[in-house]
């Protein structure tokens, strides 16, 4: 992260820690968010403030700046009175670098997350395209039941849902069944990707 004006305070939202403060037009922060699929997603960005202000989302791709979404803040009735907007965008697979731009006004940043709403080009896994994977907790494994392809060599990756690859692993996918092994994943949500020749498949993985 890169962070140009903003200072850090203690924050009273839940989860505690620091925020982002005392924004004024032309401070910014930027960070580098690696996705594992192209497509629409939402941003939420978790902010407080006692005035009203305008942020923006920028895509920053060397010498190119691309203003994504633009959000108008009101007063959340204090400076730490947290509420949470959202606006929707669109990015592109692999490294973007955000920039969440200080238009105007005066707020506080505590978070900002991404949630994918719709995949561009690929195939989300399920009953239907004939190929599910399921990671067993117990044994450290993810199985894979396939009638959909025949290939010698996918590619297999993971990625929480910040978008940072857990692993990137090889699997002969024949016949009915294909399992990966020696796969430890902490709880919460996951994307796993199955690259073969012909297409690729995208899953929501919940380890619990």
């Amino acid at each position: 992260m890169y962070n140009k004006g903003f200072q850090l305070e203690v924050c009273t939202d839940l989860g505690g820690g620091q925020n982002l403060s005392h924004a004024n037009a032309g401070d910014y922060t930027e960070y580098d968010v690696f996705l594992s699929h192209s497509g629409l997603f939402r941003i939420d960005y978790r902010v407080a403030t006692q005035v009203s202000g305008k942020f923006e989302l920028r895509l920053v791709e060397e010498d190119k700046i691309t203003t994504l979404s633009s959000i108008t803040v009101s007063s959340t009735g204090g400076w730490q009175t947290w509420k949470t907007l959202s606006a929707e965008v669109n990015l592109k697979k692999g490294k973007n670098r955000l920039r969440f731009y200080a238009v105007s006004g005066e707020f506080n940043l505590n978070w900002i997350s991404a949630t994918t709403i719709t995949v561009t080009a690929v195939e989300t896994i399920s009953a239907e395209n004939k190929m599910v994977a399921v990671y067993d907790q117990l044994n450290k494994a993810i199985t894979i039941f396939n009638s959909a392809v025949n290939d010698e060599n996918c590619m297999i990756e993971c990625y929480d849902m910040s978008g940072r690859k857990m692993f990137t692993r090889r699997l002969n996918v024949e016949g009915n069944m294909a399992s990966l092994a020696d796969v430890s994943l902490p709880n919460g949500l996951y994307l796993l990707r199955v690259e073969t020749k012909g297409k690729d498949f995208v899953q929501k993985i919940r380890v619990q």
